[in-house]
């Protein structure tokens, strides 16, 4: 295993447990750039990476090569996933939810982590909505220490593939403040696509750093700033603890009653 497939298994750990390398080195009392050293190849020291393995509960082998496990693809009877089908449709109808929020830690995991979505069917694709724990401040930082989902919400397929989104790429987050407004408002909820981390000027992205995850508009002038539409609050500078998220594609709100 060269040090590109240990990045690659540390990223996609650190997606299934929806953390940050930031996160992660936190909650392991390791030194903050402790992951992000790791994932960028720039530290491959063997007790670093024995580190990180152990904060991710995952196995360092040293050794002689071992057999791959044979896989195993189990037949669905026609009958049943016809019947399996017409039960997600009915559900679905109705309004509901036709997979139980307990059960989608294990349909993550079987898939491959938590980042893969689970498609409903009749034209719905499911999207990962995260709980009360997790919200992005727009102001100054709210600590969000579970990040663990709460529930998933049912948006029409053709509606995300017309805007070239997948749904395994995207999240949906809840808006604390008003320092964006009056483009986002306290209480919105926003979509965070996970697979645009690249800074664009301009563009709202979701942000996480010291002072816990945020949404700001980000501006390039001698580096990056994270601006407020809300007037009233400062920029500040990007610095190397600040790690995009995602960008906000797409919002919604209630409207009082």
């Amino acid at each position: 295993m060269d040090a590109s497939e240990i990045a690659i298994a540390v990223r996609q750990e650190l997606n299934r447990r929806g953390l940050s390398p930031y996160r992660a080195a936190r909650l392991a009392g390791l030194p903050d750039n402790t992951f992000r050293y790791v994932l960028e190849g720039r530290d491959s020291r063997l007790s670093k990476l024995l580190d990180v393995c152990d904060a991710l509960e995952l196995e360092c082998y040293i050794g002689p090569s071992r057999p791959e496990p044979d896989s195993v693809e189990t037949a669905i009877p026609p009958q049943v996933e016809a019947g399996a089908q017409s039960l997600v449709r009915a559900v679905t109808d109705a309004g509901g939810n036709p997979i139980p929020d307990d059960l989608w830690p294990e349909l993550a995991r079987r898939r491959g982590g938590a980042m893969k979505a689970v498609p409903i069917g009749q034209g719905f694709d499911l999207i990962r909505r995260y709980t009360d724990d997790v919200r992005l401040a727009a102001g100054d930082g709210s600590p969000g220490e579970g990040e663990t989902v709460g529930a998933h919400v049912a948006f029409r397929s053709a509606w995300l593939r017309s805007r070239g989104w997948r749904a395994g790429e995207l999240s949906l987050i809840d808006v604390i403040g008003n320092s964006m407004a009056p483009t986002l408002e306290n209480g919105d909820t926003v979509m965070v696509h996970h697979g645009r981390r690249a800074p664009r000027d301009g563009a709202i992205f979701a942000l996480r750093g010291p002072g816990g995850p945020t949404v700001k508009r980000l501006r390039k002038r001698e580096g990056w700033w994270a601006d407020s539409d809300n007037e009233q609050h400062r920029p500040r500078a990007l610095s190397e603890d600040d790690e995009i998220v995602g960008q906000v594609v797409w919002a919604t709100r209630s409207l009082p009653i």
